[in-house]
């Protein structure tokens, strides 16, 4: 997880993406890992694997619920340019 942080920070998306999906492997229940995850997506234009982390995130840590549908109304104005 904290390679990932360390990637996504460098600007490595995909990089980030692949430690993320491994975080959640080893512990699927990890919100922060699906949010972060949700991010790295976002970034490369990945908009249905966004959407789907972010629902994850919210799923196991129900507090992330505004900042996710923050993440998800950018994903509907990016859709649309």
């Amino acid at each position: 997880y904290f390679r990932a942080i360390t990637r996504a920070n460098l600007g490595q998306w995909a990089e980030a993406i692949e430690d993320y999906r491994k975080a959640i492997e080893l512990s699927p229940e990890y919100g922060a890992a699906h949010f972060e995850l949700g991010k790295a997506c976002y970034k490369l234009k990945r908009w249905e694997e966004a959407r789907a982390a972010f629902a994850s995130a919210v799923k196991f840590r129900p507090q992330y619920k505004a900042e996710a549908d923050t993440w998800l109304e950018r994903i509907g104005r990016e859709e649309k340019k």
